[in-house]
C-alpha cells in the first residue's frame, strides 16, 4: 500500500527523519500563541507596576518636600523613593506568571499578596538593613493583609454569575478554618495577627456577595 505523503498531513519530521518524533502544526501554533499572550501580559503588568511605583514615589517625594529641603536627603530616603518603581516592576513579573490563578477567589487573594510582597520586602530590607525571619514575617503579613484584600476586591468587582455565591462562602469557610487553627496554634505570635484578616476579609466579601444577590 502506498504511504500518504507526510506533507498532506502538515507534519514536520525531526531532523528530516521518518521517526515518531513528530510535531504537528496545531501544537506548534498553540505554543506560539501562548508564548505571545504571556509576553504581552508580562509587558503590560511590568509597565503597569513600574508606573504605579513611579506614582507612589512622586507622592512620597511631594509629601516629604519640607523634610528634603530642611536637610540633604539621606541614602535610605533615596532608596525608599527608588524602591517603588523597582518593586512595582518585580510585582508585575510575579503577577504575570501567577495570573491564571485569578480565575478563582482564593487565587486572586494569593496573587494580590504576591504582587505586594516585593514592596514590603524592600521596605524591610532598607529600614532594617537585613532580611531575617522577623523581617520576612512582617513583610508577608503586610502583603497578605493589603495585597490579598486588593486582589480579592478586584475579583469581586468583575462580573460574576450568581452561582458563584457558593464559591464565596466555600472560600470563606476554608479561610475561617485556617484562621482558627492559626489563632489557636500560634496564639500571641505574628501568625495569629495574620489569622485576623484571613478570617475577616473573606467573610466580608461573602456577605457583600450575598447582599448584592438579594438586592439584585
Amino acid at each position: 500500500m502506498a504511504r500518504r505523503p507526510l506533507e498532506k498531513e502538515q507534519v514536520h519530521l525531526d531532523g528530516g527523519r521518518r521517526t515518531t518524533q513528530l510535531m504537528r502544526d496545531s501544537l506548534g501554533g498553540a505554543t506560539v500563541a501562548f508564548s505571545q499572550t504571556f509576553r504581552r501580559r508580562l509587558l503590560t503588568f511590568v509597565l503597569t507596576g513600574a508606573g504605579i511605583g513611579v506614582g507612589f514615589s512622586l507622592l512620597a517625594a511631594a509629601g516629604s518636600l519640607t523634610y528634603l529641603f530642611s536637610q540633604p536627603p539621606d541614602w535610605p530616603t533615596l532608596m525608599l523613593l527608588g524602591l517603588y518603581p523597582v518593586a512595582g516592576a518585580a510585582g508585575g513579573v510575579l503577577v504575570a506568571i501567577s495570573f491564571p490563578l485569578t480565575r478563582w477567589l482564593g487565587g486572586a487573594f494569593l496573587v494580590g499578596a504576591i504582587a505586594f510582597l516585593p514592596v514590603f520586602l524592600g521596605v524591610e530590607l532598607i529600614t532594617e538593613g537585613r532580611l531575617g525571619r522577623e523581617q520576612l514575617e512582617l513583610a508577608a503579613t503586610g502583603a497578605i493583609i493589603l495585597g490579598g484584600a486588593i486582589g480579592a476586591a478586584e475579583w469581586f468587582n468583575e462580573p460574576r454569575r450568581y452561582y458563584r455565591l457558593a464559591h464565596y462562602w466555600l472560600f470563606a469557610i476554608v479561610c475561617t478554618a485556617v484562621a482558627w487553627f492559626m489563632g489557636l496554634h500560634w496564639a500571641g505570635q505574628w501568625q495569629a495577627m495574620v489569622a485576623i484578616p484571613l478570617f475577616l476579609i473573606p467573610v466580608a466579601f461573602a456577605l457583600m456577595a450575598t447582599i448584592a444577590k438579594a438586592d439584585g
